[in-house]
């Protein structure tokens, strides 16, 4: 009997030791670009662990790295995605800007799809890994499927405050303070599509802030995103009840103290704003003061 109990103890650390090398081999083999070999680990591991959903994120990568080509592209206006760099090219003869040069990422539809499926089916097995929903999310806006990135960010505003913002990550970690780390990447999202700035992105951020306000009324940035989808979509709503709330709950956040500061400045009140500005005069980020400096050497003319 003892060594049976031993035998199954020894079966089981086994088994754990073979699973767990599943997913280091197929991340030495992702990041070696050895991509039969990987097709052939996936098999094997998905026959052993078909409800792992670290198998199905195998399969997304393994996927999108077949999807993903990179290439030189050029443009008459100067790229969007802050990330990227680039190179500004004149006519020799006026010597005026003709273009910009950048790389960019460049996704085989087929390829993509099969990703994003497997991504979906990993879901099933995982439905609170926030990772795999970024994941997803990360490749719809890459892709410029605004409208599939904007259903995903709606279902897991809604998915997050059922589950009190119990989310888990990679290997079912359970992340710290969950509310906090599902909105700060949310808002990520959000600025890109203000930087891109047209009707449909500033619609998308207007209404899952609207959502996001109703869901977690105590966060402060779903107002300040608010404050400014109001003026770039003309829609008339009180502008100071936006700015003075996202305040109220977060004074020490600067970017509602310079929402704050700048609606009291553009609505003469002037006291009001040289408080303020004088907050942000101290602030540790050099930008921000350096702003509010400005502002109070125009204001204290």
């Amino acid at each position: 009997m003892k060594k049976q109990f031993i035998a199954l103890i020894f079966l089981l650390v086994y088994s754990i030791t073979v699973f767990a090398d599943y997913k280091a081999d197929y991340q030495k083999l992702l990041k070696d670009n050895q991509t039969e070999k990987l097709a052939s680990l996936l098999a094997r591991w998905e026959k052993v662990e078909p409800n792992n959903p670290e198998l199905y994120i195998g399969y997304f990568n393994y996927h999108l790295s077949k999807a993903m080509k990179s290439g030189a592209s050029i443009d008459t206006i100067i790229p969007k995605d802050n990330r990227q760099s680039y190179m500004i090219l004149t006519d020799p003869k006026t010597g005026k800007v003709a273009g910009y040069l950048h790389d960019e990422i460049f996704y085989d539809e087929d390829e993509t799809q099969k990703a994003l499926e497997y991504l979906n089916r990993g879901l099933a097995f995982g439905q609170d890994r926030l990772d795999m929903y970024f994941g997803k999310i990360h490749v719809l806006m890459d892709i410029h499927n605004y409208k599939g990135a904007y259903d995903e960010l709606s279902f897991i505003l809604d998915h997050g405050k059922a589950i009190n913002s119990q989310w888990l990550w990679s290997d079912n970690k359970k992340i710290d303070n969950g509310m906090y780390f599902l909105l700060e990447n949310i808002q990520d999202y959000y600025n890109t599509w203000f930087n891109e700035d047209t009707v449909e992105t500033n619609s998308y951020v207007d209404q899952l802030s609207r959502k996001q306000v109703a869901l977690y009324p105590n966060h402060s940035w779903a107002y300040s995103n608010l404050f400014v989808t109001i003026k770039r979509l003309n829609i008339n709503e009180d502008e100071f009840y936006l700015v003075k709330k996202a305040y109220d709950i977060d004074p020490k956040d600067m970017v509602n103290v310079n929402n704050l500061a700048n609606y009291y400045k553009t609505h003469n009140n002037k006291s009001e704003a040289i408080k303020l500005y004088k907050i942000m005069a101290v602030s540790n980020d050099i930008n921000v003061s350096e702003d509010a400096k400005k502002n109070l050497k125009e204001l204290e003319k």
